[in-house]
């Protein structure tokens, strides 16, 4: 008999780091019984209990169970499965639970395994809703797996609903696999056949394999592909179109090392199946692909001949003539040619002559010394080619001149000749926005490619880029630009961002790595971020919005990977600075909010970072309150100042301080001046609510002021005529807020601020309204703002009451602002000038840290 007890603080285990573990271990009478086995980790949890038999017959059941939430704590062995990760990238993130059990004795145990609804990001592999289930036996090497998802991306592919299932034997299987392409949601699979394996030779049977692409059904006859340490082998593997024209033919060896031969052939593939296969819209292509291919030779010298020919090709907007392809490689060097033939004549020729070592094999550098030649001629061809291979960009336009040749070195090349834009236009549908009217020339001389007026256009503001690129080895452009735009709509998302900008800015490095240096101004545009109260009824303990800027809109309008490429990730931005113009407002359903003054931008390794102060100087504040079931009230806030304080830090977070004030008449026909502040931070803020009362109000008693006009319900209104005095105000308050949205963004009304702000009676029905217009405008060389403020009340016998106030700012730190405003209700007339309005004067000094 032993007893064994472990114990086992903060430890490193085949890598992983383990908080814990114990286990309390019994052998007797040839079994060995487990009491306890516990693991713990950072989201990571194991336990274990049950007996296992020494030897037959003595029989056990041990039952075990693995959880985890943070699947980076299993790094070390993702690692040893899909290799090591680079530094600086992220870990593997996601959530599993495994459920199994031994039965039997160490000599002759079953085993079972369920992996159940588990997620799994890491690199470039996404899977979510991951089932698996294993069985095995070592009596007689029986094993059966069966997995599935419900969607797995790898590499920028994606796929639903897959399952795959193996059963048999270790060295003989039978096997099913079947799915969707994911992308499109337009093309799926399904085969079945046999898996053997012999030493370090595996033969893979292909009973059925079957395709349903864009045009239709594909289906395999029966193949074999056997797969050995030297390379692979393939029987005539064909797919037919059954019912119609088509083929694809391979058959040969493929070699991993010494010799090979390999031959196909296509015929009247159609580009719409070929673009769903590799996940591209197949819907914007259409044309049919023919030719052979043949590979010879070794794996350290091979030889290949590709000729290939489309026929009626669409590419979106592009209808190619007749196209031809052909490449041979022989001896280290590559040769080609590619035409573009439109009745008889060729309208585009591209000659390659160049010397590379294509080896399979052993290739120790791609580039070799000796001469290369690259001629290009084009002659009024579309731009809209450029479709097929730019994926990002929609509704090219325009045609491209070419005369050009590439002759010399890899390391020396010698540049002439000139390529020329017309009239090119395109779309981004990431940005929302459309460039058009692009014209410009190329001329290549040397290593050097100069760019000469090359300008566009977008919605009425134009960029234009000039400098140079100079071309390192060939393939390494160093860039030396200059950027200059005038009021250039450079993204339209709705409910996301809307901004045009003016910049000077110089782009300079390598084009992996550029840095881009300068200043611009926001002229116009809209930030639009999450609603600061996502509730019915207000609760000022609660934290009242998470983000400033709601990530879920960039990825909702497909930003966030068409954002992302090589180029942008690895621009070094220094430091560029952002003015606000006159026109850059943050809104949402609840807020509009002009922002001014300027912050610098900077981006490095990966991170964006914001640094500066935006002032918030008006603007207005809807505070959504709400009272019982299916009744609530808006009340506006208008905004006297703010600011939104960048910190510099990676996660963009900054400091608030806007302060905003709304008006309230009492039931007792006085005026209370109800304050709301938005501090804390972006990610944390707060929100408090004060008053100018003499005697202190708790923020209860507020907001009962802002709903009755009282400190209570009781407080002199009877609560059916209270219900439809809030029904009234929220109508009004919503049908307001669209009209003001449709004014300033819609028609389009020359003002920087509309404020629509309706006064409901205390028994329901609109008392009156009033409406603020603001301007802004430049007088003496300094900004003024004026603001009017037109009060109309239904039965008000009184002239028409107007506030008014102007604010003129006479140096950096020094404003002046001057004001006059109803003090009435139109519930709570007053006869005379001063005790209708109220009169300000104010002197502001500012200081900026």
């Amino acid at each position: 008999e032993l007893t064994l007890r472990l114990e086992l603080g903060g430890s490193v285990v085949s890598g992983t780091f383990i908080d814990s573990a114990r286990a309390a271990i019994n052998v007797e009478d040839r079994l060995v019984r487990v009491d306890t086995l516990e693991v713990w980790a950072a989201g990571l949890h194991i336990d274990a209990q049950g007996a296992v038999g020494l030897g037959t017959p003595r029989r056990g059941v041990l039952v075990f169970t693995a959880m985890s939430d943070s699947l980076g704590v299993l790094e070390p062995t993702f690692e040893t499965w899909l290799g090591a990760l680079e530094a600086g990238e992220p870990l593997p993130t996601g959530r599993a639970r495994i459920v199994g059990r031994v039965e039997g004795a160490l000599d002759r145990y079953h085993v079972t395994a369920r992996l159940d609804d588990a997620d799994l990001s890491r690199r470039d592999l996404y899977a979510a809703g991951l089932y698996a289930s294993v069985s095995y036996a070592s009596e007689d090497g029986a094993i059966r797996v069966e997995t599935a998802a419900d969607s797995l991306a790898i590499n920028g592919f994606e796929f639903v609903d897959l399952v795959a299932r193996a059963e048999g034997r270790v060295d003989s299987l039978s096997w099913l696999s079947r799915g969707v392409f994911g992308l499109y949601d337009a093309g799926s699979w399904m085969g079945w056949g046999t898996l053997r394996r012999d030493s370090a030779r595996y033969e893979i049977a292909i009973d059925t394999l079957g395709l349903l692409l864009a045009g239709g059904p594909w289906f395999m006859d029966s193949a074999t592909v056997v797969v050995d340490d030297s390379g692979m082998d393939l029987s005539r593997v064909t797919f037919d179109r059954p019912g119609g024209a088509g083929f694809v033919s391979v058959q040969g060896r493929f070699p991993f090392t010494g010799a090979g031969h390999l031959t196909g052939s296509i015929d009247a593939l159609p580009v719409s199946d070929l673009w769903l296969l590799f996940q591209r819209d197949h819907e914007t292509v259409a044309g049919e692909l023919s030719g052979t291919f043949r590979l010879a030779g070794t794996a350290e010298a091979p030889t290949f001949r590709m000729d290939g020919n489309l026929a009626d090709g669409v590419f979106g907007e592009f209808q190619p003539p007749y196209t031809r392809l052909v490449i041979e490689y022989g001896d280290q060097r590559l040769t080609g040619e590619a035409q573009l033939v439109r009745f008889g004549e060729r309208i585009m020729d591209v000659d390659v002559d160049v010397p590379l070592d294509l080896a399979i094999a052993g290739a120790r550098r791609r580039r070799l010394p000796g001469p290369i030649r690259i001629r290009a001629f084009a002659d009024g061809v579309d731009l809209a080619l450029l479709e097929a291979t730019m994926p990002s960009v929609q509704e090219i336009g325009g045609t491209l001149d070419a005369d050009f040749g590439i002759t010399g070195t890899w390391e020396q090349p010698e540049l002439t000749g000139r390529v020329s834009v017309h009239d090119g236009a395109a779309t981004f549908p990431a940005l929302g926005v459309r460039h058009e009217r692009l014209n410009g020339e190329l001329i290549l001389s040397g290593d050097t490619i100069m760019v000469r007026e090359l300008t566009l256009a977008s919605d009425g503001g134009t960029a234009e880029i000039m400098g140079f690129v100079r071309l390192e080895k060939l393939s390494k452009p160093v860039l030396d630009l200059q950027v200059t735009a005038t009021d250039f709509n450079a993204i339209n998302v709705d409910e996301f961002l809307e901004l045009t900008a003016s910049a000077n800015v110089a782009l300079r490095g390598p084009l992996v790595g550029a840095t881009l240096t300068g200043q611009s101004q926001a002229t116009r545009g809209v930030l639009y971020f999450a609603d600061l109260i996502r509730k019915d009824i207000v609760n000022l303990e609660d934290t009242l919005f998470a983000e400033f800027v709601d990530t879920l809109e960039v990825q909702r309008h497909g930003l966030g990977r068409s954002f992302q490429n090589r180029f942008l990730d690895s621009l070094f931005i220094d430091s560029v600075r952002i003015d606000m113009g006159t026109n850059m407002w943050l809104r949402s359903d609840e807020a509009d909010v002009q922002l001014e003054g300027a912050v610098y931008l900077s981006h490095a390794r990966g991170q964006y970072r914001l640094d500066g102060t935006l002032q918030a100087p008006r603007g207005r504040y809807r505070l959504q309150l709400g009272l019982m079931q299916g009744v609530g009230a808006l009340r506006e806030f208008r905004v006297t100042r703010g600011q939104v304080r960048y910190l510099g830090t990676p996660d963009l977070n900054a400091d608030l301080d806007i302060d905003a004030e709304h008006t309230v008449s009492t039931v007792r026909a006085e005026e209370l001046t109800v304050f709301v502040n938005i501090g804390g931070t972006l990610y944390e803020p707060s929100l408090t609510l004060t008053s100018d009362s003499r005697a202190r109000l708790s923020e209860t008693e507020i907001l009962s002021y802002l709903l009755v006009g009282a400190p209570s319900v009781q407080a002199g209104t009877e609560t059916t005529g209270f219900q439809n005095w809030l029904l009234w105000q929220q109508a009004f308050g919503a049908v307001s807020s669209q009209l003001e949205y449709a004014l300033i963004s819609d028609v389009g009304i020359p003002l920087d601020y509309i404020q629509i702000r309706p006064e409901t009676g205390q028994t329901g029905g609109l008392a009156g309204a009033e409406l603020a217009l603001g301007k802004r405008f430049e007088v003496f060389g300094t900004t003024a703002f004026l603001r009017a403020s037109p009060r109309f009340c239904q039965s008000n016998p009184q002239p028409l009451d107007i506030g008014a106030s102007l604010e003129f700012r006479l140096t950096q730190r020094w404003l002046i602002a001057a004001s006059v405003d109803p003090l009435r209700s139109c519930e709570s007339l007053t006869q005379t000038l001063a005790q209708r309005y109220q009169f300000g004067l104010d002197v502001l000094w500012e200081k900026r840290y």
